[in-house]
């Protein structure tokens, strides 16, 4: 009788045991819940991190500080303008580069035009019938391999500008305090 309650001792500590660890999982997930909860909630009502969440689809979590953070970033990199993207553009465009990420995509997305409209850097809707000369060039002169779904993407991909992405990227600067008029910030 005496081995029965000790083996009773046993099967209560045992339990104990595993219901504290139970508990301790629970608490533990608990609270990485809550913090979640509050970095949502602090990104949210801080314009600045709301802001910076806004351009950047990210959350700085580990400096803890994200002003401290930013002001690291701004000091070391110059704040990308309008006009910064116009010069770029005026000079990618045409360019080598331009051509190589065009071919580099191409092999990448095996010719499928949706995915490589995608990936050129400003590649938009007026550059189709642009993009389509240059491949069908490099694919004539055996340069690049042909790619069913090159023919087959094009067929269902619009050649004409898309003006509807424009008036959106427009409302969407407007949003975010950027000025699209002329010369940028």
């Amino acid at each position: 009788m005496h081995s029965r309650t000790s083996l009773n001792n046993t099967q209560i500590n045992t339990q104990i045991w595993f219901e504290e660890k139970e508990l301790s999982i629970f608490v533990q997930q608990a609270t990485a819940d809550f913090q979640k909860l509050a970095l949502i909630k602090e990104t949210l009502f801080d314009e600045r991190k709301r802001r910076y969440y806004d351009q950047t689809g990210e959350v700085d979590q580990d400096s803890g500080d994200l002003d401290t953070s930013y002001e690291y970033w701004r000091a070391r990199y110059k704040k990308v303008t309008v006009r910064d993207i116009e010069k770029f553009k005026s000079k990618y465009k045409g360019s080598g580069e331009e051509r190589q990420d065009l071919t580099d995509a191409y092999i990448k997305y095996k010719g499928d035009m949706h995915k490589i409209m995608e990936d050129v850097p400003l590649g938009s809707a007026s550059d189709i019938n642009r993009f389509v000369q240059i491949l069908d060039a490099e694919r004539n002169n055996g340069n690049l391999k042909k790619f069913r779904a090159y023919k087959t993407s094009l067929k269902s991909l619009s050649r004409e500008e898309d003006t509807s992405e424009a008036k959106e990227s427009e409302e969407y600067a407007k949003e975010l305090g950027i000025d699209l008029g002329g010369g940028g910030e």
